[in-house]
């Protein structure tokens, strides 16, 4: 399960000054957020057999899967981003409250399932699917901003990244994460 979501928005990079957050307090607490949710992730899956799971063990780890969507989801909606990140913030925040709602319905399903026989079929619903999906479209989010942030590392022309500050002066850091999300862990 681990492995399926992305740490969709890490930057840790030099930034600006102001009375709004810098760039760099930015990242940490979406970091932080991230950081979070992947422990919660770790914890819950740690000591599940998934090839024998039981309807309680779904429900369990389905349940706790969608309180950590959830609580990134808060996280990023408690942050009031730099402007200059309002844009990819907005996008995040989207695609995490999609991750959440789609994590929310899932679990809601598992709550009705009463019998392992059940299991293949909550596996193949509508809602999975949804996770799935949102899931996927954290990890293309984070690749592709991977990508913009790798090409600047390289010190590549700043035009086809029209969301990093005009004012900055070198990429600091850029840890996403986001091959962690299509490893297969």
């Amino acid at each position: 399960m681990r492995n399926r979501l992305a740490a969709c928005v890490l930057v840790i990079i030099a930034g600006c000054g102001g009375g709004e957050l810098t760039l760099t307090e930015y990242a940490e607490q979406v970091e932080g957020n991230t950081t979070a949710m992947y422990q919660t992730l770790e914890e819950l899956t740690r000591d599940v057999a998934f090839e024998a799971l039981t309807v309680e063990d779904v429900q369990e780890v389905y349940g706790g899967v969608a309180t950590a969507f959830n609580r990134l989801n808060d996280g990023l909606e408690d942050i009031e981003p730099p402007a200059d990140l309002a844009e990819l913030h907005a996008s995040a925040l989207g695609l995490s409250t999609e991750l959440a709602a789609a994590g929310d319905a899932f679990a809601s399903l598992t709550d009705d399932v009463e019998s392992e026989d059940e299991l293949a079929e909550l596996f193949s619903s509508p809602e999975a699917r949804a996770v799935d999906t949102a899931q996927e479209k954290m990890v293309s989010f984070c690749l592709e901003r991977q990508a913009e942030f790798d090409a600047t590392a390289d010190r590549e022309a700043f035009a086809d990244t029209p969301w990093i500050p005009p004012e900055m002066q070198e990429v600091v850091l850029v840890a996403f994460g986001c091959e962690q999300g299509t490893n297969g862990d």
